[in-house]
């Protein structure tokens, strides 16, 4: 048919691999055939086109299962992208007045090796991403990325814009800081456009963009954000999927395990002091970042904490000023239980609780290792 209406012959045909069901071919025979309208409802469109890009090396068989779907989207949408976005708007509604703050002059009086490294790192993705869809690596440009989306979690703890904003004189590289910051998310928000349009577009939005699509060739340009626009609050970009499929699933091998009510044994049936499976999943445990750490007054043994949750801000009090300084604390990501009733500690209101371990005298924060940013659920 081709030839007969005078079209060139295809150069190449490229063919992707199978889905996968774990490791079987799914199949309406076997009934393990995945839905994808089932999983759009269930995860939104933008979350489902980044994971299947993200998953299949095009070229080759690729697995898929529910379980390694909600990891996938709780590592790289809720905690990575969601949460530097998250990060990035509020300390720029915090500091600079819910107003696009400007970058420094060519020649103001500070450092700006971390910001060149980030712009870099932007660019790198910018400019590998044409060349990987043409030769159809389109999961390693998205891993591209999201690489230079991590970096600007790294890049924030780094030049900590919150300590920064404590010291007189430094509204300028405060200012340059969070542009820049936005700057790199905007072009990442750019590189995914094609892949979650909607999402990126709210994205966009909050950061004071009045163009819905990207333009291009401005992802290589700096200085494309407009200062002194107004920014938003888009929300929750990619709320965190609380895996209760996966919990009981654990929950019911655990079941498993116990013994027979009729087989004897030398244990007790109910061991004094030991909780349940369900009791320790009823603690809610996520990672937060700390924005602020002051004294309490009157009080020798408190600090009062401003984190972030990466939805959320809270402020907790906590007993650690004889083994912590207000300024040691600014910038450490540690472990918090946020299901936990609010109370109040010498009058003051604390929404939660971190962890520490002690031993004698010694006491030490709870953190985690890696870098996970803020709003990482503990298990």
């Amino acid at each position: 048919m081709l030839k007969a209406m005078n079209v060139d012959m295809p150069q190449s045909i490229f063919a992707h691999g199978w889905w996968l069901t774990g490791r079987t071919k799914m199949s309406k025979s076997l009934g393990n055939v995945v839905d994808p309208m089932d999983m759009i409802d269930s995860y939104g469109v933008d979350a489902f086109r980044y994971l299947l890009i993200a998953e299949m090396t095009l070229g080759q068989d690729a697995s898929f299962t529910e379980e390694a779907f909600v990891k996938r989207y709780n590592s790289d949408l809720a905690n990575d992208l969601g949460n530097v976005a998250n990060r990035v708007l509020n300390m720029i509604s915090r500091y600079c007045d819910d107003k696009m703050p400007a970058p420094a002059p060519a020649d103001a009086d500070f450092d700006k090796a971390l910001e060149d490294g980030l712009w870099k790192e932007a660019q790198t993705a910018a400019t590998a991403m044409g060349p990987m869809i043409d030769s159809m690596k389109l999961d390693r440009s998205v891993a591209m990325v999201l690489s230079a989306v991590r970096k600007i979690n790294v890049y924030l703890q780094e030049r900590a814009p919150w300590s920064l904003a404590k010291q007189e004189g430094s509204e300028v590289e405060v200012a340059h800081s969070l542009y820049t910051a936005a700057e790199c998310l905007r072009v990442c928000a750019g590189l995914l456009y094609p892949v979650m349009p909607e999402k990126m577009r709210a994205l966009r939005t909050a950061l004071g963009m009045a163009e819905a699509k990207p333009h291009l060739g401005k992802l290589s340009e700096f200085g494309v954000l407009i200062p002194g626009s107004t920014i938003s609050q888009p929300g929750a970009l990619f709320p965190r999927i609380e895996t209760k499929k996966v919990d009981g699933a654990s929950s019911s091998v655990a079941k498993e395990k116990k013994p027979a009510k009729n087989q004897k044994s030398g244990i007790k049936k109910s061991a004094e002091g030991l909780i349940t499976f369900d009791q320790v999943m009823a603690v809610h445990l996520k990672t937060a970042v700390v924005l602020e750490a002051e004294k309490i007054d009157g009080a020798d043994k408190l600090l009062k904490l401003q984190v972030d949750l990466g939805e959320e801000k809270r402020q907790l009090v906590a007993g650690i000023a004889l083994h912590y300084t207000p300024e040691e604390l600014v910038g450490k990501t540690i472990v918090v239980v946020t299901n936990l009733k609010p109370a109040k500690l010498r009058g003051v209101k604390s929404e939660g609780m971190l962890l520490a371990a002690s031993l004698g005298d010694t006491l030490k924060l709870v953190t985690v290792e890696g870098d996970l940013g803020a709003g990482a659920s503990v298990k």
